[in-house]
């Protein structure tokens, strides 16, 4: 499938191994014949230190009765036991899947590093995402790939998760309550920064139309997701990258959000960031998506922007102190400072060098056509 020396093909013909990439960033696969995209859907799961979860996911999508043409797990596992798990899994199978497991080192690693890698490895139209703790319910992959077929104004999906708390809670009734958002519409990514949470959409009819799709469990048609690739400054666990990314792919296309596609997200605590990581990710990765994503950005819009941010963080602080979560409260605390010296470190008038074409930049710099064109290759 691929002209790469580091390759190693395990079991011939379908299933295509490859074992611990070196360092290097993705610039080094850039040289990798790039497939044409074939009809069908690919599903791509990125995972890290969560063997478990994965089998748990397989199980789910093994008896789905739309089964993915193509499998890809880019997995950044320190160890073997993932990869032994998956490939001893696969063995025993007889699937017409074509199946592709690549484990990565070093400055590989990284959620948007290795979704970049599942899709320079994509062969099919369409490439589900999904995280290792999802479980699929029964006829998710054919509910996700229906609009696709239906409508060429679709550029994602995303999948409906069962087990989330639909009640706004306090947090967010105070945050409108304030002013810090216009509403409380599901999906809607205001000007204020902050993006009204998914998790509160009632199904109340099949398809309903949303400005961001949530990264555990969200497709594309994988010609537009290549070109615009996923943003590699949201480095190691990141946060918003979905966000960031469904902002610019708004922009060629519709997404949806398919009520009949469920799933459920049974989040893992592994492998997730410390509060001080997270506030200081909160802060610079929602700063870097108001400033990239939001068409006609003025000074009225960052004021509304730190004023939000200021209150989004306070309520969140407070309510680890008032749960007696005291140290986790002061290292969130501490993260958020440690943001707020990445902002002004970037500089006002300087674009952070992560966003430039070719590294998962703004839409500004693809061409504004419609989602057909963009999907054929045109106009760049």
């Amino acid at each position: 499938m691929f002209n790469n020396p580091e390759s190693v093909l395990t079991f011939p013909p379908d299933l295509v191994t490859f074992r611990c990439f070196s360092e290097g960033t993705l610039q080094a696969h850039a040289a990798f014949p790039k497939p044409t995209l074939l009809p069908g859907l690919t599903v791509a799961v990125c995972t890290y230190k969560r063997a478990t979860s994965l089998v748990r996911f397989l199980n789910s999508l093994q008896v789905q009765d739309r089964q993915p043409d193509e499998l890809i797990i880019v997995d950044a596992s320190p160890d073997s036991g993932t990869e032994e798990i998956v490939i001893e899994r696969w063995r025993c199978e007889n699937e017409a899947t074509r199946e592709v497991y690549c484990r990565v080192s070093g400055n590989l690693r990284g959620l948007t590093r290795q979704r970049n890698l599942a899709l320079k490895l994509c062969s099919r139209e369409l490439v589900a995402f999904f995280d290792d703790d999802i479980v699929l319910a029964s006829g998710c992959l054919r509910a996700m790939e229906a609009p696709f077929l239906n409508d060429r104004a679709v550029a994602g999906v995303g999948a409906y998760l069962q087990n989330e708390d639909r009640n706004p809670g306090y947090r967010w009734q105070l945050l409108r309550f304030l002013g810090a958002v216009p509403g409380l519409i599901p999906g809607k990514y205001t000007r204020s920064g902050l993006s009204i949470p998914l998790r509160l959409l009632q199904p109340i009819q099949e398809l309903l139309q949303v400005d961001r799709l949530q990264g555990c469990s969200m497709a594309w048609r994988s010609s537009l997701a290549q070109r615009l690739t996923f943003n590699e400054q949201f480095a190691g666990y990141c946060q918003a990258e979905d966000l960031e990314f469904s902002c610019r792919a708004s922009k060629y296309g519709k997404l949806l959000i398919c009520t009949q596609a469920a799933a459920t997200h049974l989040q893992e605590p592994g492998g997730r960031p410390n509060q001080m990581r997270l506030g200081r990710m909160e802060v610079l990765n929602r700063y870097l998506v108001h400033k990239t994503a939001l068409e006609d950005r003025g000074w009225l819009d960052v004021l509304w922007f730190v004023y939000a941010q200021f209150l989004f963080n306070t309520i969140h602080a407070l309510s680890l102190f008032i749960r007696g979560r005291v140290q986790d409260g002061f290292n969130y605390a501490v993260g958020l400072l440690l943001g707020v010296c990445d902002v002004f470190a970037l500089g006002s008038n300087k674009a952070p060098s992560g966003l430039q074409p070719g590294s998962g930049s703004s839409a500004e710099t693809l061409p504004s056509s419609r989602l057909e064109r963009v999907c054929r290759g045109e106009g760049q």
